[in-house]
């Protein structure tokens, strides 16, 4: 633990320079957001978590941290330098936090994150932690090839910390949505059939909630969609057919409604009442 008097800042180690998060009652005036000053309370709270050996804690707050500062940065009108250091900063902390559990692929999005920040700043500290970075990123693919089944983390690791990006600034409900989707999608394609559904039911509260205001076509046939999906899962994978039915009345009223023909035919539309004809047949 750190005691800090106002005007100091965190000394840890030899990259104390590097690494300086500063909570001293001048930067409080002068972060430009809320968001910027919790992101800043958050990385501290994560030093002091990770010092416990509170791993697990530590590595959500840090996320938290790189989060709000990616928030702050989408709206501010002054760029800062000092700002996108401590993204990167957050974003390696985050990474190396997540090795010692060997979480490998989560480490390399945020080593990734890391050389994309400190790329942005113009000092050759800054391209020295770089390459670093990098070559704790490589180190990380590296450990990936050894578990091919850690791979399917790297790409749901990005989605969800876009989702989580898009929840920061508030709204995104779409943006959420696509991401819930595609997440479904490759849980589904890799036979994690439970944590296909969630986020599928997921997807869909959040296209409902943004498709109810605007109406828009291609919000209401990803939804049915994700419908459709839902049905096939609970018709195939734990046989409940009453929500799977229930799902593909749903999709079937969203594609009559919504699809667009093709030479006559609603494709989404014929494929969804065939299957739920073969259900009534069961």
């Amino acid at each position: 633990m750190h005691s800090l008097a106002p005007g100091s800042y965190v000394k840890s180690n030899s990259q104390a320079r590097k690494d300086r998060l500063y909570f001293d009652e001048e930067h409080r005036v002068t972060a430009h957001s809320d968001k910027e000053q919790e992101a800043y309370l958050s990385m501290q709270r994560a030093r002091e978590l990770h010092a416990a050996g509170k791993l697990d804690e530590a590595i959500a707050e840090m996320r938290e941290a790189v989060v709000k500062l990616a928030a702050a940065d989408t709206v501010a009108e002054i760029i800062s330098d000092f700002r996108t250091e401590q993204r990167a900063i957050a974003s390696k902390l985050t990474a190396e936090y997540c090795v010692q559990l060997e979480k490998h692929a989560d480490a390399a999005g945020f080593f990734q994150q890391a050389v994309d920040n400190y790329s942005r700043l113009p000092s050759e500290e800054a391209e020295e932690a770089s390459r670093r970075c990098a070559a704790r990123l490589l180190e990380c693919i590296s450990e990936l090839r050894n578990h091919p089944s850690d791979r399917l983390q790297l790409l749901i690791g990005k989605y969800e910390h876009q989702q989580q990006l898009f929840a920061a600034q508030g709204g995104y409900e779409v943006e959420r949505a696509h991401c819930a989707d595609h997440i479904a999608r490759i849980c589904m394609r890799r036979g994690r059939y439970v944590e296909a559904a969630e986020r599928f039911r997921e997807a869909l509260h959040l296209y409902y909630e943004a498709g109810i205001r605007a109406c828009e076509p291609e919000i209401m046939m990803a939804a049915g969609e994700c419908h459709f999906r839902l049905a096939v899962l609970a018709a195939t994978h734990w046989t409940d057919f009453n929500e799977a039915r229930i799902n593909l009345t749903r999709a079937i009223n969203i594609f009559a409604e919504w699809e667009d023909d093709l030479d006559g035919v609603r494709l989404r539309y014929a494929r969804a009442e065939t299957l739920l004809n073969r259900l009534d047949q069961t």
